[in-house]
């Protein structure tokens, strides 16, 4: 099986320092992210996996320029980019220009299911839910498989509640159990997106509304295609554990 692991995360924990702790050098902010990634391979079982990351901006921003305005002038740890540079470099790490790591990382997900290839999407974003297959939720350790109903609903709820991580801002004062209410209410997903566009045209008005709507919504989306992706072959669990060990140069 191939793990599929949203990477961004790894350089952020393990270049982290508490207050007043002592700023660790690169060599155990390196050590600790082999260690974590094979903690992460062997709680998943893979043979093979691939690392992606986000890079610089994407489509997003023209859609909503604000979109992740929240982040601005939060400075990142120190030996960021250091540790994800020797990640990328070391385990053939993905990025692409203009998409954001889950967008690359569900094109490779829709190849392996074409393609009937054993796979799992490994992630702290909570954005996995809308990803139809077999995923890994890091921060709760907890493995399920999404089908395309729960995928829908998840997706559609958020586009309402919008997100605020990403300083997505959706339709104010309606959040998860607005958004529970309203599937019960339905309990038939195309009545459900027709439910979730009214909310925006019923707060905004319609033509902002559906203005709104359409931002929100592409914001949200996660990329399934993209014209002229290249695909490269994943890399050997075996050849972190090595690393790990101090075998592998």
């Amino acid at each position: 099986m191939i793990g599929l692991i949203d990477a961004d995360h790894i350089p952020y924990i393990v270049c982290y320092n508490s207050i007043g702790e002592p700023e660790k050098p690169l060599e155990d902010a390196i050590k600790q992210a082999n260690n974590d990634l094979q903690g992460l391979l062997n709680g998943t079982n893979v043979e093979e996996f691939l690392l992606f990351f986000t890079i610089g901006t994407n489509f997003r921003y023209e859609i909503y320029p604000e979109y992740k305005a929240n982040r601005i002038g939060k400075e990142k740890p120190p030996f960021f980019k250091e540790v994800r540079d020797y990640l990328i470099n070391e385990y053939r790490g993905i990025y692409k220009a203009n998409l954001e790591a889950d967008d690359v990382l569900n094109i490779y997900k829709n190849k392996y299911i074409a393609e009937q290839v054993s796979y799992i999407v490994i992630s702290t974003d909570k954005d996995i839910n809308n990803l139809v297959g077999l995923n890994y939720d890091i921060k709760n350790n907890v493995a399920r498989l999404v089908d395309q109903e729960y995928a829908d609903q998840y997706f559609w709820g958020s586009v309402i509640t919008g997100d605020t991580a990403d300083n997505i801002k959706g339709v104010p004062g309606k959040g998860p159990a607005f958004i529970k209410k309203l599937w019960e209410s339905t309990k038939e997903i195309n009545l459900f997106k027709s439910k979730v566009i009214c909310e925006y045209i019923n707060y905004f008005g319609e033509e902002v509304g559906i203005e709104e709507f359409y931002k929100n919504y592409k914001c949200l989306k996660i990329k399934d295609s993209y014209e002229g992706m290249e695909f490269i072959n994943p890399v050997k669990s075996t050849l972190v554990y090595a690393k790990t060990l101090g075998m592998a140069e």
